[in-house]
């Protein structure tokens, strides 16, 4: 009879599995979209087993795909403890791992989450999107002035993950991000100013969470 694990017992054991290089990229464009693409990697089911090959994954749909030994399987997040996977655009690994979290309603249901930065207290997590938007150009020597111009980038929205599992989505604004650092509000808000750090990059959130974590060490 196969015995159910805790949940925090086999995250533990997706990190020791997987060796992780943690540098991000301060710059996020479309075509680094990874959903996109067919990645080489690795997928931890939630029973323990390990499938590799090349994998494609969907936040939407809470989605991975894999095709392995000459076939293609697909999981949902209820079924899969991590995946891991070689990003080509960038040259790194990246990782993402399943947690319970209530999107739509007050109940919590398994959700991929990318790892971004590990530490304590505050570990920060991402979950990226494609976002379209248009504007008018008013530069007469760029394809004539008053011409609406759509681009299409990526967007990520931030999550703190916190000692005791909590995760807190984050707005993406500066004033937002003081308010959930509020007991170091003045030392964020001083070290984002004096080293221009911007609340939708991740290598600043990176920088801007090992600070927080740093001044909350005794």
């Amino acid at each position: 009879m196969k015995k159910n694990r805790p949940k925090q017992f086999s995250i533990c054991t997706a990190f020791a599995v997987l060796a992780l290089s943690w540098l991000v990229s301060p710059e996020v464009r479309a075509q680094a979209f990874a959903e996109e693409n067919w990645q080489n990697g690795l997928l931890i089911l939630e029973e323990g087993d390990t499938l590799r090959g090349e994998l494609k994954f969907d936040l939407q749909n809470e989605l991975v795909q894999i095709q392995t030994q000459g076939s293609l399987k697909a999981f949902t997040s209820r079924k899969v403890l991590a995946f891991q996977f070689f990003d080509r655009y960038y040259g790194r690994d990246r990782f993402y791992f399943t947690l319970p979290y209530a999107k739509v309603s007050n109940y919590p249901t398994p959700t991929f989450f990318e790892l971004v930065y590990q530490d304590q207290p505050l570990t920060l997590l991402c979950r990226e999107s494609l976002v379209t938007q248009t504007f008018v150009n008013n530069n007469p020597y760029v394809l004539g002035p008053n011409i609406p111009v759509t681009t299409t980038r990526v967007k990520c929205d931030f999550f703190f993950l916190d000692k005791n599992g909590r995760i807190r989505p984050f707005n993406g604004t500066k004033k937002g991000l003081l308010y959930l650092l509020k007991d170091r509000e003045k030392d964020i808000k001083d070290f984002m100013e004096e080293n221009r750090l911007r609340t939708d990059d991740k290598a600043d959130m990176t920088r801007i969470i090992a600070y927080y974590n740093e001044q909350k060490r005794p």
